[in-house]
């Protein structure tokens, strides 16, 4: 373990590792993901994935991860995938791995990392990491990549590569490394920095990667990106690792919670539970520490007024303080949360229809004389039509239920008078099971008037799943014209909250 410095400076500890001296894999640190997954695991690979020693073995000071051309389980190929997924995830931090990779045509070893929670919902809107990948066919090209944004086929991608001479990366052993903080990701290959990724660079209205993740490693044969194996394929085509190890700073250390609130919300936030570490937590003035002080994780109280979160830890006598910027809506009766002219607050992540935002208001009047507003066109082959927002600002569903607190929206369509809009909140872990999981209530306007702008209010309507925490919901689904199939178009701007019991 390096050794701390003080006051300030950079302190690193290391705060997991495996050096894979024994002679079987720690299943302390280490699960194994089994089979082909949804669709080849989502690329369309060939290898069926196993836990047996043929596939995956530590000897020799080494884990090794073998594909094998054998057939099992309906596949031609067998290899392993491990993840540290329930036994080790982390949110920040230095990550460094010496390997030696496979080559050959359609193998395609890879070192990543996917979301322990996956808060903002499913793949790849909650983010994944790769640290490093290789496509077989060319044994001297890493990649190290960002996956984000909207669900498929809308989802994004920003990433580089590094070329080596001799030996290539399956010739020889090289140092990976990935330094992760808070607002920017740096890649490097036996020191030799080659790509960095800011908030700044990718092209999505948020940055998933705040919240804790966990590490995969596996060797796949073939795949939508390396292709087929072909002739010139040897097998078995082995990953070798000689040791994975995670640093961490207290500098580096992420406040894990809502960026957003609404005015009177209480929310928690938290850092690594790092051992032999004192926390010192500061808010803002108005807000108050309702629970949780000398902890990793406090409970928050919000006034009227945002500002920055600070936690000032102490471990091994070095010190550090990280924080975080938190801004409250102010309800002031009502909040508006999503509108084009800058008040958005919910951020889109799936579509069954089309979404187009920010064009021009049509025929504005004493409702709307806004400039702009977003549209959204119903898929007529979608029954139950879906769009699908993140939100980190309802901290009590319930507040909604009673009707303490309405959901306002502003409408323009020429879809008959009558017609149903439906929200759904969700919990959205959950909702990925089937129906009712996770979805923790719904709400339901009508429409009054026809190629007009008008108001609706919504009112609570029913409870799918009375099972979900009031406090977790992260997603709003809007249904226009449910249970139906056409195209209608909905106009729509200045959705708010508004406090029914303001004067």
């Amino acid at each position: 373990m390096l050794s701390a410095t003080l006051f300030g400076q950079e302190c690193e500890h290391l705060i997991w590792h495996d050096e894979f001296r024994g002679n079987a894999l720690d299943t302390d640190k280490w699960d194994f993901d089994i089979g082909t997954g949804n669709n080849g695991w989502g690329n369309n690979e060939l290898q069926y994935y196993t836990n047996s020693n043929q596939n995956v073995l530590v000897e020799d000071g080494l884990l090794k991860i073998r594909a094998l051309n054998q057939s099992f389980g309906g596949s031609n190929y067998t290899s392993s995938r491990i993840v540290t997924r329930g036994k080790f995830a982390f949110s920040s931090g230095r990550i460094e791995a010496k390997m030696k990779l496979p080559s050959g045509q359609g193998i395609w070893p890879a070192f990543w990392m996917l979301p322990e929670e996956w808060k903002y919902g499913i793949w790849p809107s909650s983010g994944e990491i790769d640290i490093v990948e290789l496509l077989g066919q060319e044994p001297n090209k890493v990649y190290g990549t960002l996956h984000y944004g909207p669900y498929y086929p809308n989802n994004q991608m920003t990433g580089a590569n590094y070329t080596i001479g001799s030996p290539n990366f399956a010739d020889d052993f090289h140092v990976f490394s990935l330094e992760w903080t808070e607002s920017i990701m740096k890649w490097s290959v036996d020191g030799v920095e080659y790509n960095s990724i800011s908030k700044n660079d990718i092209n999505w209205e948020f940055w998933p990667f705040n919240q804790d993740m966990h590490m995969l490693l596996n060797v796949a044969v073939g795949g939508n990106w390396p292709g087929p194996p072909n002739g010139s394929t040897t097998f078995p085509a082995e990953m070798q690792v000689e040791y994975i190890r995670v640093f961490q700073t207290l500098s580096e250390l992420i406040i894990d919670g809502r960026e957003t609130v609404i005015e009177g919300a209480a929310t928690s936030y938290k850092v690594a539970p790092l051992s032999s570490t004192t926390f010192n937590w500061t808010v803002p003035a108005g807000a108050s520490i309702l629970s949780g002080q000398g902890s990793n994780e406090i409970s928050v109280l919000w006034g009227n007024q945002g500002g920055t979160i600070e936690v000032e830890t102490d471990k091994c006598c070095c010190m550090q303080i990280a924080s975080r910027q938190v801004e409250v809506k102010e309800m002031n009766c009502e909040a508006n949360i999503l509108n084009a002219n800058g008040d958005d607050e919910l951020y889109w992540i799936r579509k069954d229809g089309d979404f187009d935002e920010n064009i021009v208001v049509p025929n504005p009047n004493s409702v709307n004389n806004s400039s702009l507003c977003h549209r959204y066109t119903r898929n007529p082959g979608a029954q139950y039509d879906v769009l699908n927002f993140v939100t980190e600002l309802i901290d009590n569903a319930a507040q909604f239920e009673s009707g303490t607190l309405l959901f306002e929206l502003d409408v323009y369509t020429a879809a008959s008078p009558g017609t149903e809009i439906l929200i759904q909140l969700e919990e959205h872990e959950a909702a990925l099971g089937s129906f009712p999981a996770g979805r923790h209530s719904v709400y339901k306007a009508v429409t009054q008037q026809q190629n007009q702008w008008h108001s609706l209010v919504f009112s609570y309507d029913w409870s799918p799943d009375t099972t979900t925490p009031d406090n977790a919901i992260n997603h709003l689904l809007f249904l226009f014209a449910p249970n139906s199939n056409n195209n209608s178009q909905f106009y729509i701007d200045n959705f708010r909250v508004r406090d029914t019991t303001c004067n």
